[in-house]
């Protein structure tokens, strides 16, 4: 190659291609990763192909421009350049980011590790290498005299990867709608609107006698419907929960057992049921384990939630977070880098996302049903107050303990494990105090939150006919029987949840109901409320549809057994309530506990009688064995997600992973 086309025409001949090259190789690379993400479960769906793809395409043809231009200043100087040094260098330069950016953030500890500086530095010479072999064989293609046709590599690599982003992208189009069909939009029946409320225990609030001012709204919304007394869930911690809630199976069906669970597409959901029956679908959640990550946005028109975007999610964005992190001067590079999603094609199907406090949560739900006023819909709402950290803004984090000096007690201690195996460390009376305070205060807050959207749904007029269910997925321990927070035990505390059911113009007003309700009869009493009990038979669900029996004001159903369940990596326990009274089978390793307690006399679960009542005891093994051989004999198989270090770190900011 001549001096001059080294030189002068640098520039003009050579960032342009750069530009091509960078986009083609680096789309390559995007789609590679995308695949591996599919492969390894880190995300779903074909649009994330796409965005990968496009994403790595734009960031690579900047990389082009740059590295062309700093080439150029280069060629200005003594240094001479050609085409076939540059665009070797930048091919690799992507190969070495990555594929060395793979490495680091999927199967090492991080990129400033030993380890991961060792593979780096044995990347680095392979990538050299590569630089070297490619500049002599383009190289020696242009001194045979072959210079780029239309149907060069490159432009045959710009093809392929054009038509498979297309294709990607009309298959995200064609099959988005998976699941049940959504039916023609509804014209009649009431609006529904599930609110679940993030660890809050029936007994904090004042409808079920607690001596606080909490909850005065949801005091009247209890008075106004239907207080269920006894409402049970299905376990204690909000993976197992929701995922009963969502499909009306056992954990030991639905197997959605651990952080990273997905939710099967064997069993249709409540969402994509309602959609079915022609009603807009929404989900608003402040909880990143309720999300399309881990399948709760089948059937779901609109997705409001905290979850990284795929953008968020690729190794490119992962690394420029630890740059920002670990160097000063870099704490720029991962906002430059987010911003780049502008370029995405379903950027706007990315879930929208304002805050998770309430004042957000339901600011964007009036929004959605404005857009729409007219429609019927059914709405999720999971809100995060009062799950700890327990942090209620002011005045409610001094309206409970107004005398308390020192630090707010916002999190409790962590918990090592099941009880009785591993019962939680103390704390001295006046933090546990301040923590309850914390706790209690955090219902206020969401109670007065709760109240400013009820009124909005009136000025609105769609309150009138809409049917509100209120519960939560489990409740709170402080101590009552030696833990904290959820999940390490299925004592009342955390299983017996709050229940109200308001429908003014068909619910009776100011009932209180003795009944036994659990988790899994609400999709089918949700169901039968819209008009759809006779479709329930095609599924085997665990629940029962109450909805005629309620609307009737007749609680007078036999009682069911109720079956709940928590897992803890290789711990488990298991309880059984029926005939008055409950069983908690807790198996840790080797060893094995067996607690029974006479609910009916003893409701704050202190005497253990299964010494005393073998023969009930025994019965109640045999009883709880088959509940439990029944639910796996159906187990669904479910997908495990591995999580992406954004969602990681929130989760642990919530206590979920230590």
């Amino acid at each position: 190659m001549s001096s001059s086309a080294r030189g002068s025409d640098f520039p003009s001949v050579t960032i342009p291609y750069l530009v091509w090259l960078g986009a083609v190789a680096g789309g390559i690379a995007g789609l590679l990763e995308s695949l591996a993400m599919l492969v390894r479960g880190a995300a779903e769906g074909s649009a994330v192909i796409v965005n990968t793809g496009v994403f790595y395409a734009a960031i690579w043809a900047v990389a082009g421009i740059v590295l062309g231009l700093a080439a150029a200043v280069l060629t200005l100087t003594r240094f001479r350049l050609d085409r076939p040094l540059v665009g070797s260098v930048l091919v690799s330069v992507i190969v070495l980011v990555a594929a060395g950016g793979y490495v680091n953030v999927v199967h090492l500890p991080g990129i400033f590790s030993g380890a991961s500086l060792a593979i780096d530095a044995l990347l680095l010479a392979g990538c050299c290498a590569l630089c070297v072999v490619l500049v002599r064989v383009w190289r020696a293609r242009l001194a045979r005299g072959r210079r780029p046709r239309a149907w060069s590599p490159l432009a045959v690599a710009s093809v392929l990867l054009v038509a498979i982003l297309l294709s990607a992208a009309a298959r995200h189009s064609v099959g988005s709608g998976a699941g049940l069909v959504p039916a023609e939009p509804r014209s009649e029946g009431p609006n529904v609107l599930l609110i679940v409320v993030d660890a809050m225990r029936a007994d904090h609030l004042g409808c079920y006698g607690y001596e606080r001012d909490t909850s005065p709204t949801i005091d009247r919304l209890a008075s106004g419907g239907i207080l269920f007394l006894n409402a049970f869930a299905q376990g204690s911690q909000t993976k197992e929960t929701t995922a009963s809630l969502m499909t009306s199976l056992y954990a030991s069906t639905h197997n959605v057992n651990s952080i990273g669970g997905v939710l099967s597409e064997s069993s249709p959901t409540l969402t994509e049921l309602m959609r079915a029956e022609g009603y807009r679908t929404a989900v608003f959640s402040a909880n990143a384990l309720v999300s399309p990550t881990f399948g709760f946005g089948r059937g779901v028109d609109h997705f409001y939630c905290d979850v990284p975007s795929v953008v968020g999610r690729t190794v490119t964005m992962q690394i420029a977070r630890q740059l920002g992190r670990r160097v000063r001067r870099m704490a720029w590079f991962p906002e430059f880098i987010r911003r780049a999603d502008v370029v995405v094609p379903f950027r706007a199907e990315e879930c929208p996302f304002d805050g998770t406090g309430s004042d957000a949560m339901n600011a964007a739900l009036l929004t959605w049903i404005d857009e729409e006023p007219e429609s019927r819909f059914f709405v999720y709402m999971h809100y995060m107050e009062p799950h700890s950290p327990y942090a209620p803004p002011s005045p409610y984090d001094d309206l409970f303990d107004p005398d308390y000096r020192g630090e707010k007690v916002d999190m409790p201690p962590a918990f090592p494990g099941l009880l009785p195996f591993y019962p939680g460390a103390d704390l001295t009376e006046v933090k546990r105090r301040n923590m309850v305070a914390q706790y209690d205060g955090s219902i206020a807050y969401f109670d007065h939150e709760l109240g400013a959207l009820l009124e909005e749904l009136e000025s609105r007029g769609v309150a009138e006919e809409m049917l509100i269910i209120l519960t939560a997925d489990h409740g709170e321990e402080f101590h009552d029987h030696g833990g904290w927070g959820h999940g390490q035990s299925l004592y009342d505390e955390l299983v017996r949840v709050p229940l109200i059911m308001w429908f003014p113009s068909v619910l009776p007003s100011g009932d209180r109901a003795d009944a036994t309700v659990r988790q899994v009869d609400i999709l089918t009493t949700l169901m039968g409320a819209v008009g759809v009990a006779d479709d329930l038979r095609a599924f085997e669900f665990e629940g029962v549809n109450l909805w005629s029996l309620i609307a009737g004001g007749d609680y007078s159903w036999p009682e069911p057994p109720v079956l709940a369940e928590v897992f803890q990596g290789t711990q488990s326990a298991r309880s059984l309530r029926a005939g008055g009274f409950k069983l908690v089978l807790t198996r840790s390793g080797g060893e094995e506990s067996v607690l029974l307690f006479d609910v009916a006399k003893d409701p704050g679960e202190r005497q253990d009688l299964s010494q005393t009542l073998p023969d009930v005891t025994e019965s109640m093994l045999t009883q709880l064995e088959r509940l439990r051989a029944d639910a796996s004999s159906r187990e669904l198989s479910a997908d495990i997600r591995v999580l992406d270090p954004e969602t990681e770190e929130k989760l642990r900011g919530l206590g979920y992973i230590r």
